[in-house]
């Protein structure tokens, strides 16, 4: 029987809440920094639109026809950096449509280091409070359990 390491299931949690690729990550041991790769689903990258441009109804629509005309996106790290970049340009996009995508390139690489600084802090708590090697569990149901219960301190903790 496996044990569930609580620092993964964390990550994967907060990643998954975000709508982010939550499949290839790393979180350093020594310094906790939380990096993670991936491609964005299509709905992935229309939800995240949705929440970096709220209130900009026509940004928002003319990324969702950059990406219903094969517009997509991954999340790539070179040389230590985190990026967004174009996996797919798509068909004919519109000048509007070409110009929403590069805002959402920059606000989305803007918002996925501000996350990682984030998970960094989180971990770094979570580590020098023990709590990581004091649960030591096969029941993942338990675990996710616990992982809420954090990261609904750490929401109360920031407010």
């Amino acid at each position: 029987m496996n044990n569930h390491n609580l620092i993964d299931v964390y990550i994967q949690s907060v990643l998954r809440g975000e709508m982010m690729p939550s499949d290839k990550y790393d979180c350093n041991p020594f310094s906790n920094e939380v990096t993670f790769t991936g491609r964005l689903t299509e709905a992935q990258a229309n939800n995240a639109a949705c929440q970096l441009f709220a209130g900009e109804q026509m940004v928002i629509s003319d990324f969702i026809r950059a990406t219903n005309k094969g517009a997509s996106f991954s999340i790539v790290k070179v040389n230590g950096v985190m990026k967004v970049a174009q996996a797919k340009c798509g068909r004919q996009l519109k000048p509007s449509e070409k110009s929403a995508r590069k805002r959402f390139t920059q606000a989305l690489t803007i918002h996925l280091n501000h996350l990682c600084e984030r998970l960094t802090t989180e971990v770094k708590q979570i580590r020098e409070s023990g709590i990581d090697k004091a649960i030591n569990t096969a029941d993942l149901e338990e675990l996710n359990r616990l992982v809420k219960d954090i990261q609904a301190a750490f929401v109360k903790q920031a407010a």
